[in-house]
């Protein structure tokens, strides 16, 4: 992989997710392979924990679990790419996602879910839940999130 670092400017690293830390990078490559992601990522502190390709807003300046049951969790701003919580977490911001479980349909766009932290390609529809599109299925499990930050609350 190619990284380009808004940071310390343009900076070529081979290798797995590697961001400086509080850095920005804009990943290039041809092909994703299973639990990869490319785009503009970065770091942050995500607490509590995460797991790859959650979705995540930003509260007391750290990263949490969206979940559109309610405006204070949301709206999704990152997709989390390392696994766990604490700071310098690879965070995707725009870009494309690769994993092998999902079972999405092609075409279809994706909301954040009523299940913290999760995606789904069925827009929430409770009362008092937010619709907020993050992207859309290139594959069944690769998807191009792209996030809305406008949501719409369900009356």
């Amino acid at each position: 992989m190619t990284y380009i670092s808004g940071q310390i400017g343009i900076n070529f690293v081979n290798g797995t997710t590697q961001v400086p830390a509080g850095g920005l990078s804009i990943v290039l490559s041809d092909a994703l392979s299973d639990l990869t992601a490319h785009g503009v990522i970065t770091t942050g502190t995500v607490t509590p924990s995460a797991t790859f390709g959650q979705c995540l807003m930003i509260s007391g300046g750290n990263y949490i679990l969206t979940d559109a049951d309610s405006s204070s969790t949301m709206p999704c701003m990152a997709l989390a790419i390392d696994t766990g919580s604490g700071s310098d977490k690879a965070l995707l911001l725009q870009g494309y996602m690769r994993d092998d479980t999902w079972s999405w349909t092609s075409g279809g766009l994706l909301y954040a879910s009523t299940t913290a932290g999760g995606m789904t390609q069925t827009a929430p529809s409770g009362s008092g839940d937010q619709v907020q599109p993050i992207g859309y299925a290139v594959t069944s499990t690769i998807i191009y999130f792209n996030p809305s930050f406008h949501t719409v609350e369900i009356v």
